[in-house]
């Protein structure tokens, strides 16, 4: 399973990192621009929206 972690929080991506894998390949962008790189890159990646309050 592949994944997109993207939010601006770097700890909040190394913590949902921490908990995914081994069982996942996870791409990390801090930002919208990297993240639909990363999209455009991986198109096969998983992706949808986390709200925290």
């Amino acid at each position: 399973m592949k994944i997109i972690l993207a939010d601006d929080h770097s700890l909040f991506r190394e913590g949902l990192r921490s908990m995914l894998e081994p069982d996942a390949v996870c791409y990390e962008a801090s930002s919208l621009p990297e993240m639909l790189d990363l999209l455009h890159d991986h198109p096969d990646a998983g992706h949808g929206r986390l709200s925290r309050p």
